[in-house]
């Protein structure tokens, strides 16, 4: 056949994945440990069904400043269709965006226990991470517990982006636990739906950080 076109699919979003220097994870360890003294907690506001979540602190906007804008930079040049349409969709077209004009506006600590979960849900704002501090299962056990060893789709403790591709059908992609995801950040976009499901038979806590990033006044 001759005057055929191959037309590939148009870009697309997607997330980074950054493994947290030393120096970065010593810096989440702090703030973890210094909410200990005020803990004050943000479950009523979250959507996931976790009993313990806190509010941490960004002293100095150390995090915010060494780490998070410099992803916000990245993401904008890696994915330059969000930078066009997006986030041209909440600026003002008067207004010139900056990457320094994000403000990290809320940020906060997961405990999660045993049996718990996240359910689908988005974040507000501009941007989103998500850090895992500690992954006390490995997914490797988990799917041989009796009720997932004969499933088709065994998904016990998965972090799951989801979305539609250019079918229209719903997809997601998997992040199995496992504690080598320890110190491991994702930065996406905050309106990237996304999901974890419960873990079993420990009692130990997993634990994660999450913040969002929007755009100052």
């Amino acid at each position: 056949m001759e005057n055929v076109k191959v037309v590939y699919p148009p870009p697309a979003a997607g997330w980074l994945e950054i493994k947290l220097s030393e120096e970065e994870s010593s810096r989440i360890d702090y703030y973890i440990e210094k909410s200990e003294d005020f803990s004050h907690s943000v479950t009523t506001s979250l959507a996931g069904n976790i009993s313990n979540s806190n509010s941490l602190i960004d002293e100095d906007n150390w995090f915010l400043n060494n780490v998070l804008l410099e992803c916000a930079r990245k993401y904008c040049n890696s994915f330059p269709i969000f930078r066009d349409v997006s986030i041209s969709s909440q600026v003002h077209k008067n207004k010139y965006f900056d990457i320094s004009n994000l403000i990290l506006d809320s940020f906060w600590v997961n405990y999660q226990k045993q049996y718990e979960f996240n359910p689908l849900h988005q974040h507000t704002g501009l941007f989103s991470f998500v850090i895992w501090k500690k992954m006390p299962v490995e997914w490797v056990d988990q799917i041989n517990l009796s009720h997932c060893k004969f499933s088709n789709s065994p998904s016990p403790g998965d972090f799951n982006f989801v979305y539609t591709d250019i079918l229209g059908n719903i997809d997601l992609y998997r992040y199995p636990i496992t504690k080598k995801l320890e110190n491991i950040m994702l930065f996406f976009p905050s309106i990237l739906k996304h999901q974890v499901n419960p873990f079993y038979n420990c009692i130990e806590d997993r634990i994660s950080i999450s913040g969002n990033l929007i755009l100052s006044n």
